[in-house]
């Protein structure tokens, strides 16, 4: 399992990278069509969708998009598609046709070939009480690559590979593997499922577990449960370059005694994580896995690079939703019920990026913030910003704290840097645009922080500027040390509330009163019931996790769901 430390003491699991690809056109005019999103203000940042423009271009796989935004990959002359079946299949079969599969995977992972696009895919509504175990293949290339998918119709293969990890890679004479596409499968650890008539023990086991060095790994329309780590892409023995994972369902990963995350990204650079839902990872309180802050949905190490994160629902975490240690293009996420929504640059106790980081935080919702405990909890942490980088906080809503949560963002410094003291502070940000509505703090300044300052401490050049605070129960603004109106700015803002800065409070007229929202007790409970479902998070979760190849419903999509969330705000 993953360590407090970014860089990993023994083989662990591995995390992947991701290739840049266009959400699917349909899906964003559909949310466009259904909910009208709040205007912007005149002065507006960089918008999220100019973002993901710029990034289109960096695609790392020659493989396209069909019309729904599924990855296309035909096998090519010469490529040998080898089928699988558990229930129709004989290992003495040629597993040349759909009538003649073989039985096992392992079976059918013997008849790949190395440097070839071969696929091996398994029979839908099947089940194998075994895992995949070692891969050791290469694809022929990024747009001929080795295929682990499905054939026919119905629910996705099903995997349950009991205590054993479901696939790994990382073993000696096969430390770089390329061009891999895992899709349409469901890994599940039964094995470690106390309600399983399988149950074994609490093994803390791996679902997806890369931890070779190589490039153009692809994970689509995949399912991951109940593993101590669900994904795992480590680049243990060298950097993995473009990972993609796409539209998965990746929930309930658990561990008791060691750390646990539904997504963990090592020493990856290009890594895109879109249209995914991760929900409850790091915590099973049935079985004594308690709620603690290093075990998390998604948790990319800070030397995992070129990263995108957007379009995810992102929910119930045991500690963080995310933590982008790297920085990254956060873009068009819906965090629910987390302690911690996110963090940005900040690390403690473990290696840090030197010299900071960059990247944007654009267009997410946060809402209803918890705390763990009676630890507050907050909404986006950031620390160590790169100067010049010019990072952009802009266009997020943050809706419905608990009564105790301390504050919506927060700007901060991390401790403890195994790797020297590389960090820089907060340098040229800008927190633009956002709406804050029924959290109980807005933004707060670490009191650590020293204005004009260098160092993992400085504050240098922060804006706050047109922010819209409405019905906030403590401070619109906390500052902990001294305030410097040359390099933290406040302007623009509407608000009616109060200033706290070095512990004393002050009511303060604003620019102007802030506005009376439309309808902002819209979320993803009462968007379900427009959908014909119960007025309920748990049923709006468990229509999420339907989601797959075989059974897409757009409407289901991060994005329209925010639009909808959106509405209530103007």
């Amino acid at each position: 399992m993953p360590k407090s430390s970014d860089s990993a003491a023994r083989i662990v699991s591995p995390r992947r990278q991701s290739s840049f690809f266009r959400i699917a056109g349909a899906v964003r005019k559909a949310a466009a069509s259904l909910f009208s999103r709040r205007s912007a203000p005149a002065a507006a940042p960089i918008r999220a969708s100019q973002m993901i423009d710029s990034l289109e271009s960096r695609q790392m796989l020659s493989a396209s998009l069909d019309s729904s935004g599924w990855t296309i990959i035909q096998p090519q002359a010469g490529d040998r598609v080898i089928y699988v079946s558990s229930s129709q299949g004989k290992d003495t079969n040629t597993g040349l046709s759909t009538s003649s599969p073989v039985k096992t995977l392992q079976r059918g992972k013997s008849l790949i070939r190395s440097g070839h696009g071969d696929e091996m895919l398994l029979k839908r509504g099947d089940v194998w009480h075994e895992a995949i175990g070692i891969w050791t293949h290469n694809g022929a290339s990024a747009s001929d690559p080795n295929v682990i998918g499905a054939y026919g119709t119905g629910a996705r293969p099903e995997i349950m590979s009991g205590t054993s990890n479901g696939i790994q890679t990382g073993v000696m004479g096969a430390e770089t593997i390329n061009n891999v596409a895992i899709v349409g499968l469901h890994f599940y650890a039964d094995g470690r499922d106390h309600n399983s008539p399988t149950y074994v023990s609490n093994k803390p086991t791996i679902g997806i577990d890369w931890l070779t060095a190589g490039s153009n790994l692809l994970i689509e329309d995949c399912e991951v449960e109940g593993y101590g780590t669900n994904i795992n892409i480590q680049g243990y023995y060298g950097t993995m370059h473009n990972v993609q994972i796409r539209r998965v369902t990746d929930i309930n990963a658990w561990a008791i005694s060691m750390q646990s995350e539904g997504v963990y990204a090592n020493n990856v650079s290009n890594l895109l994580i879109e249209g995914s839902t991760f929900d409850h990872n790091g915590w099973n309180l049935n079985v004594g896995a308690v709620q603690k802050w290093t075990n998390h949905n998604l948790y990319l190490a800070s030397n995992t690079s070129g990263v995108t994160v957007r379009d995810n629902v992102i929910s119930r975490a045991s500690g963080y939703g995310l933590q982008a240690r790297g920085g990254g293009a956060i873009q068009n996420n819906l965090f629910m019920y987390d302690p911690m929504g996110m963090s940005f640059g900040l690390v403690n106790g473990a290696a840090s990026t030197p010299g900071g980081v960059s990247g944007s935080i654009t267009g997410n919702i946060f809402e209803y913030g918890i705390d763990m405990g009676s630890i507050p909890g907050d909404g986006i942490e950031l620390g160590n910003i790169k100067p010049g980088a010019n990072v952009v906080v802009a266009n997020n809503l943050f809706a419905h704290s608990s009564s105790d949560n301390r504050s919506a963002i927060t700007l901060t410094y991390g401790g403890g840097s195994t790797n020297g003291n590389p960090t820089v502070g907060i340098n040229d940000l800008t927190i633009q645009n956002n709406t804050f509505d029924d959290w109980r703090g807005g933004i707060r300044i670490d009191g650590g922080l020293v204005p004009g300052g260098t160092g993992p401490q400085a504050i240098n050049n922060v804006k706050m500027i047109n922010n819209t605070f409405t019905k906030m129960t403590g401070s619109v603004l906390s500052v902990g040390g001294r305030f410097d109106p040359q390099e933290e700015v406040w302007s623009g803002n509407r608000y009616a509330g109060m200033i706290n800065i070095n512990g004393k409070a002050q009511v303060s007229s604003s620019v102007s009163l802030p506005p009376v929202f439309k309808n902002p007790q819209l979320d993803a409970a009462s968007y379900n019931a427009t959908q014909g479902g119960a007025d309920s998070l748990t049923d709006f979760l468990n229509r999420e996790f339907s989601q797959s190849h075989a059974n897409w419903n757009p409407n289901y999509d991060a994005l329209v769901v925010e639009s909808y969330i959106w509405s209530g705000f103007q």
